[in-house]
């Protein structure tokens, strides 16, 4: 489960009585033990399985993987693996160790036995069918449980299986889908000062925040005296996260909010640009003295058009006088740059296809030169580079070709291809142990 029961189920003697049903896997698992032959192998075998998953679970929840935001929203923490997997596969072994046991108890009994035998047999049916029916059906009432959560209050605490609806406003959201796939900027203020996010969607996207994404940019962005060591989840739940501007791409950002929110500097709009951004939206707060002064320094800033005040906040459009604001842009020799397609659908890949010039030409990413970037023409890696302007050093950059042809760029590790290549491989054997195929009678 990926939280308790009472999160699902209020009243406490329900509670009880579901954890009660539960219970009855591992008490069945532990009995599978005391068998012996075939099934007893079947049932220590399931308790191989259920040490594994728990060292899993054990080990997921020390490894460091992103960085998350608490959900009143007040602050930042080191997020963990999720334990879930493990436990999944600990409840398999724990399944596997009890149904063992009950098909061991169901063969020793008569099938027409009268009595006591009768009506043994009847329960141990009843049996199986809680140690099946516990897990699958409490299973199903959290996903059900999920899919309708908003997120928000408490149901913050659920997994939303989707978004409540959308944080941004259409035009913003326009933007984004588009092919300069453009970001939004959110600011908003607190009480420690004014918070800063960068969405591509509605929200923070999964392909921002898990390991093949952020982990190599985690250690850039986290001093190592302030992050918070791994243990015990209650431990990191108390816990915040003091985060230390070392990043480079993160403190020419909170540079420029600081200037635009002063108001009168010219040159924030082409850096925003930079950094892909087509959108500032600012979050209401009634009677915030900070919210106030930074919408005045915004309004007052060139190059930001302002939009409209909707149920999310304001907002500004980017328009910057010399720069493109875009997800990547080419720049050509004699220095203009256009704005290459890349649809927000593809947070990691961008394939287009680029016509030919008559000198050489810089690709470049809003994103951070973490290493993982790869960008191929026709097939033939590009070479990697520093962008020229004295500022932005932090991006990713390619020398491109005088010659056209098809442009794709990816984002990835040697670890994160082997492990999506190896899921369907391991999807396909599952597959194949899962067909009930008949064994060949042998005659001696």
């Amino acid at each position: 489960m990926p939280q308790d029961v009472e999160s699902l189920i209020t009243d406490p003697a329900l509670a009880l009585a579901v954890k009660a049903l539960l219970a009855v896997v591992p008490a069945a698992a532990v009995c599978g033990l005391l068998t012996g032959g075939r099934r007893g192998n079947r049932a220590r075998a399931g308790f191989l399985l259920v040490l594994g998953g728990t060292a899993l679970a054990a080990a997921g929840t020390r490894v460091i993987t992103g960085v998350g935001t608490h959900t009143d929203g007040t602050g930042s923490l080191t997020v963990t693996a999720w334990a879930g997997t493990g436990i999944s596969f600990a409840l398999a072994g724990l399944l596997t160790a009890a149904l063992a046991a009950g098909d061991a108890a169901y063969a020793a009994l008569p099938a027409h036995a009268p009595g006591w035998r009768r009506w043994a047999r009847i329960g141990l049916v009843g049996v199986s069918v809680i140690a099946v029916a516990a897990p699958l059906s409490t299973g199903g009432a959290w996903a059900l449980a999920a899919h309708a959560s908003t997120a928000t209050g408490t149901d913050a605490d659920l997994l939303a299986l989707r978004p409540a609806g959308s944080s941004v406003p259409l035009i913003a959201a326009e933007i984004q889908a588009s092919d300069t796939a453009g970001r939004v900027l959110i600011l908003s203020g607190s009480d420690s000062g004014l918070r800063v996010r960068l969405w591509r969607g509605d929200g923070t996207q999964l392909t921002d925040v898990t390991p093949d994404v952020l982990a190599a940019q985690l250690a850039a962005r986290t001093a190592a005296e302030t992050t918070v060591a791994a243990g015990p989840a209650s431990t990191q739940a108390d816990a915040r996260l003091a985060t230390t501007l070392t990043d480079p791409a993160d403190a020419e950002l909170a540079d420029l909010v600081a200037r635009a929110a002063a108001g009168q500097d010219e040159d924030v709009a082409d850096a925003l640009a930079a950094h892909g951004i087509a959108v500032v939206l600012l979050t209401d707060a009634a009677g915030d003295e900070l919210t106030a002064s930074t919408r005045a320094g915004l309004e007052a800033t060139p190059g930001l058009e302002q939009l409209a005040r909707t149920d999310s906040g304001t907002s500004w459009r980017v328009a910057p006088a010399t720069a493109v604001s875009a997800r990547v842009t080419l720049r050509a020799a004699d220095g203009t740059a256009t704005a290459v397609p890349a649809t927000a659908a593809g947070a990691t890949v961008v394939r287009t296809t680029l016509q030919a010039d008559t000198g050489r030409r810089v690709l470049m990413l809003a994103e951070r030169n973490d290493g993982a970037w790869r960008a191929t023409l026709d097939g033939q890696a590009l070479q990697t580079t520093t962008v020229p302007d004295a500022a932005g050093r932090w991006r990713t950059a390619f020398i491109v070709p005088a010659g056209g042809g098809e442009l794709v760029v990816t984002h990835g590790t040697t670890l994160g291809t082997i492990a999506s290549r190896g899921i369907p491989v391991i999807w396909a054997i599952t597959a194949l142990f899962a067909l009930p195929l008949r064994r060949r009678r042998s005659t001696v």
